[in-house]
């Protein structure tokens, strides 16, 4: 099931911004707090991989292609986690590094997401 994404942040003038990050966790259970660091983490890792522009890219591709959100917060975050995994896998193992610092709850939640099936 997806979870409905606030309008707000689809099609926003800073898709990577704070503030749209924000909203979109606290779509499934994150506290300003897990975002915030969830956030900077998978900005610096994509600076390491394909690099910000790419993931600002990659999702107003995605509010281009889905406009109304109905793909909703799981398919945004999937996104932001592109770089890890393969396309079979959730966004995310539960035993990352990456979520090391994060809630239990929003953890478990990031990976028991599954990544979409590619078009």
């Amino acid at each position: 099931m997806n979870s409905p994404i606030p309008a707000a942040a689809i099609g926003a003038t800073a898709p990577t911004s704070r503030a749209t990050f924000r909203l979109i966790a606290k779509c499934v259970d994150a506290t300003n707090r897990d975002a915030d660091t969830l956030r900077l983490d998978l900005l610096a890792r994509w600076s390491e991989h394909a690099g910000p522009y790419d993931l600002e890219r990659r999702l107003r591709a995605l509010d281009s292609s889905d406009p109304a959100g109905e793909q909703g917060a799981e398919a945004r975050l999937a996104v932001w986690f592109a770089f890890a995994g393969s396309d079979a896998d959730p966004i995310i193992d539960d035993d990352d590094p990456l979520l090391a610092g994060l809630s239990d709850g929003f953890r478990t939640r990031l990976a028991a997401i599954a990544r979409p099936a590619p078009d």
